[in-house]
């Protein structure tokens, strides 16, 4: 895994090139305006990771995909793999500042719940696969998701004929139905 994103992916470098362009239209349109974030120490990391893993995956046959929701796939003959890869984030209880007691919080709960970003990774699979395998790793101190990364690949390649096997098996069902009399 390198540690700076060089040639990334063409669909990482469309992300990269889509930020750049809306900062550069706030730019130009709305002068000394609020500016798109640009991307942070963790959207580095993911453009990495996904650009190490897209390029490895489609040796082995699968093609990476955005669809217009922006979700990403891994499709091999024609099945994709949706999966995630995003920061882990935790609920937390802080105690109420003195303003939030002044506007009438809940005497008998004197804490908020809030969301923190962890700052650790987590990719998980999405499609159903085989129980047997590994859908989900996450960031470990010892362990980040760059040192998991030959068995994610294996995951993903290993789920190839699990998928084309599905496949073939709806086509089957498919045609058994199509030949069925009790429709008609």
């Amino acid at each position: 895994m390198p540690d700076r994103l060089q040639r990334p992916h063409p669909i990482v470098a469309g992300w990269i090139r889509e930020r750049r362009t809306r900062r550069e239209d706030a730019r130009r349109w709305h002068p000394g305006g609020p500016l798109p974030a640009d991307f942070t120490a963790i959207d580095r990391r993911r453009h990495r990771i996904l650009s190490a893993l897209f390029s490895a995956l489609e040796q082995h046959g699968y093609l990476a995909k955005v669809d217009d929701r922006g979700r990403t796939s891994l499709e091999i003959d024609g099945e994709p793999v949706s999966f995630t890869l995003k920061e882990k984030f935790r609920q937390v209880r802080r105690p109420l500042t003195e303003e939030e007691k002044r506007q009438g919080f809940n005497p008998k709960r004197p804490w908020k719940s809030e969301t923190q970003a962890t700052g650790l990774l987590q990719l998980a699979v999405e499609t159903v696969l085989d129980p047997a395998l590994p859908h989900s790793w996450i960031d470990a101190p010892d362990q980040p998701l760059e040192r998991q990364f030959p068995d994610i690949a294996a995951a993903f390649i290993a789920a190839a004929p699990i998928l084309r096997e599905r496949r073939r098996r709806y086509q089957e069902v498919a045609l058994d139905y199509e030949d069925c009399d009790c429709i008609r």
